[in-house]
């Protein structure tokens, strides 16, 4: 029975190659119409051939090769199977984004993507936490884990005009995901095309959107969006004028895009102007049936709170009376500071497990008179004697914080590294390390750190 040149696998044993005896095939490589071939006799000796087509009929398959072999590229296969671990992996890093992106991200951002968005796909939430928290390095945080992830190929950034280069700059510099810019130039080079539909990351200008029909339509026609963010979103506002609703261009703008996304995002600093009825309008952008109508008197009214966050400044003062009042010999309170650059960047407090408070000192976080008021209060908490506190390597956060503002940390002080050493001196003493040996919580802090040494594998 004759064979075909593709049928010359590695292993095969075929007949009418060599002589008239079945040779083994070592390799084989098709050339067009031919085949470069490498066989072993029965005596061990090896010989190339070139066949073609016309000598199939002399060929005789004896027996088939093996199913799979190992002839393929390395480095394509490397290349492979790089991608398919970077693919998964959000599995073996729960905080994957934070760690491969160039931001040192504080806790309530973390908080807010990883326990307040990502657990709702699909989501429509407001982010309305208080200027200066942060809320593009949150969004960006959640675009980066969505692509990692899979769940994000297509992303719309809508923001005023005078903020669009900066949402490009940001998202570039920090989370190495190249944005473009919508801008007349692109929608005349697209001529009969659709800019929404060939540019997969794109930002545009708010007004651009809202003023242009036309453009609005080009974006229904295309592909939905899987994640739609709306910065400064209380611009897209509504307004009830008597029985009537007056929509902005803007709102309605807000109502199409979201209409069209999988995922919508809306941010913003004020999410309330006082007047609940337009409160209503705003988070029928996220769910029109739950708060359609207006809102009347003596009825219960709908319950946002599973479709947004708000974190103010003044809960750091909340804090206090809701975890640390109580607060004694049976119930010490963690603490342990960041530094960096000769200065105390932030500082974390935990009176249990399920509770813990980040006051951050950097990025231009505080007005002055505000951060000022913040070192207060952490001064009058760290001095109380009545509260037990528990540190970590005290000997180096006592010192700073007496040295750098003049805190004389006062209660009985057990220290979590002293006693890490005395039970188990040949190990690491990290805070990173101990949190990760002691609780089902990886040190994702001490991995992104040391990713490329030996610690991270610890």
């Amino acid at each position: 029975m004759s064979a075909k040149l593709e049928e010359l696998k590695v292993d095969a044993q075929v007949k009418g190659v060599v002589g008239k005896d079945a040779v083994r095939v070592v390799s084989t490589q098709m050339m067009g119409e031919a085949c470069q071939l490498v066989v072993r006799d029965g005596n061990g000796k090896l010989h190339e051939h070139i066949l073609f087509r016309d000598q199939e009929s002399q060929l005789e398959l004896i027996s088939e090769g093996r199913k799979w072999s190992f002839e393929g590229s390395a480095e394509k296969f490397r290349l492979v199977s790089e991608a398919d671990r970077i693919r998964l992996a959000y599995l073996f890093d729960p905080y994957v984004a934070v760690s491969s992106s160039s931001i040192d991200p504080l806790p309530h951002q973390i908080s807010a993507v990883y326990e307040h968005m990502l657990p709702r796909q699909p989501m429509r939430f407001v982010l309305a936490d208080d200027p200066g928290a942060g809320k593009t390095i949150m969004a960006g945080l959640l675009i980066k884990e969505l692509l990692i992830r899979g769940e994000l190929e297509r992303c719309l950034i809508v923001a005023p005009g005078s903020l669009t280069e900066q949402w490009q700059d940001e998202l570039k510099e920090k989370f190495e995901i190249q944005f473009e810019l919508l801008t007349r130039d692109m929608i005349n080079a697209t001529g009969l095309g659709n800019p929404f539909e060939e540019k997969p990351l794109l930002i545009a200008r708010m007004d651009m959107l809202s003023r242009d029909e036309e453009l609005q339509s080009r974006l229904e026609q295309a592909q939905e969006w899987d994640l739609v963010v709306c910065d400064e979103s209380h611009r897209m506002s509504a307004h009830y004028f008597g029985g009537e609703i007056n929509k902005t261009k803007r709102y309605l703008m807000g109502q199409r895009i979201g209409n069209h996304a999988r995922n919508l995002l809306l941010m913003t600093a004020t999410p309330h102007n006082g007047k609940e009825d337009d409160f209503q309008l705003f988070m029928a952008l996220l769910d029109e049936d739950r708060f359609a109508g207006k809102e009347k008197d003596a009825v219960h009214r709908s319950d946002p709170t599973d479709l947004m966050r708000r974190l103010v400044k003044e809960d750091l003062y909340t804090f206090e009376s809701k975890y640390i009042k109580d607060l004694g010999d049976t119930k010490p309170l963690s603490f342990d500071i960041e530094t960096a650059g000769g200065q105390i960047t932030c500082i974390g407090f935990a009176p249990s497990l399920n509770h813990a408070l980040v006051v951050p000192f950097t990025y231009n976080y505080w007005a002055e008179p505000d951060r000022k008021k913040a070192w207060a209060w952490v001064k009058r908490l760290l001095e109380d004697e009545t509260i037990v506190k528990v540190a970590q390597n005290q000997t180096y956060d006592v010192s700073w914080l007496k040295y750098m503002q003049d805190i004389e940390v006062k209660g009985v002080i057990h220290d979590t590294m002293h006693a890490q050493h005395s039970l188990q001196p040949e190990l690491e003493k990290g805070l990173g390390f101990l949190g990760s040996t002691y609780t089902n919580e990886g040190a994702w802090k001490t991995l992104a750190k040391f990713s490329d040494s030996t610690k991270a594998d610890e």
